[in-house]
């Protein structure tokens, strides 16, 4: 593959583009903060574009390297997550996500511990009434203790799950995929892994609804995490490939709803036949 772009120059724009979404969330508008978080959108996908590049062409480095790991991994803060609570609650937007799972930066990520990610819900919550709820990750054993860590924290439902832990080496090359060594792994073949998740949280913290994700491209899929017990369902890395999915999506769940004589998609939560 041959290009003038350098893996670097796509680096130092991507983290260009975030700083400019983050002075725009800074401001606290409604129009602000969409434009910074269309900002921060594109950000990720470019972030993810300068590594696959530098394979690609050869040029990885360490300049490379380090750079993007400067990029990925701005130190977050418990203060930080309710300092952007605040300016999102006085932009206008109906409901926030506390991802606190994400698996590319430095350190223990907040969700594998049950009191960190406590401590996060907990200064949330503190400078919103919106609803809010907060990211978990399968990684964390066992899961049901930081789903409940964050409800009584002041979470109004939990996302279950993030992406898991993974890694890979490139033969040839005897390189990490990832600059960071182990980064986060999804698409199909993380469903069952969260499935799994859904059916502890469901079991160990009832009441507590739950929007499973993770690996879901068709309506099979969402019956399936329905059935473990989550009051809905998310879709995320399907789009790519089929940007249109849910629409086939919810004649899948009609189709079985009439097939099985289901009247209401609440009747399907937490309905699995045990053995």
């Amino acid at each position: 593959m041959h290009t003038r772009i350098r893996p670097n120059q796509i680096t130092v724009i991507s983290i260009a583009v975030g700083i400019v979404g983050g002075l725009l969330f800074s401001v606290g508008s409604y129009a602000a903060t969409s434009a910074g978080a269309l900002l921060f959108l594109f950000s990720t996908i470019l972030d993810g574009c300068d590594g696959e590049l530098a394979r690609l062409t050869y040029r990885e480095s360490r300049t490379g390297a380090l750079l993007d790991v400067v990029g990925d991994n701005a130190p977050p803060h418990v203060d930080g997550f309710a300092e952007v609570a605040s300016r999102m609650d006085a932009s206008g937007v109906a409901a926030i996500e506390i991802n606190l799972s994400c698996p590319n930066l430095d350190g223990v990520p907040y969700a594998l511990d049950p009191v960190l990610s406590g401590d996060v819900v907990q200064a949330v919550r503190a400078c919103t009434r919106l609803p809010i709820s907060a990211k978990l990750s399968s990684d964390a054993r066992p899961i049901s203790a930081v789903a409940a860590s964050v409800a009584e924290a002041g979470a109004d439902w939990v996302v279950v799950s993030n992406t898991v832990m993974g890694a890979a080496i490139d033969p040839e090359t005897r390189r990490p995929a990832l600059s960071g060594l182990i980064g986060g792994y999804s698409g199909g073949p993380i469903r069952p892994i969260a499935v799994r998740s859904v059916l502890e949280i469901a079991k160990d913290v009832p009441g507590l609804p739950i929007v499973g994700c993770g690996g879901v491209s068709n309506g099979p899929h969402v019956v399936e995490f329905l059935l473990a017990g989550a009051s809905a369902v998310a879709i995320g890395s399907i789009h790519f490939k089929t940007p249109r999915i849910a629409k086939s999506m919810t004649k899948d769940i009609n189709r079985y709803m009439a097939r099985h004589d289901v009247a209401s998609v609440e009747q399907l939560i937490g309905a699995y036949e045990p053995w």
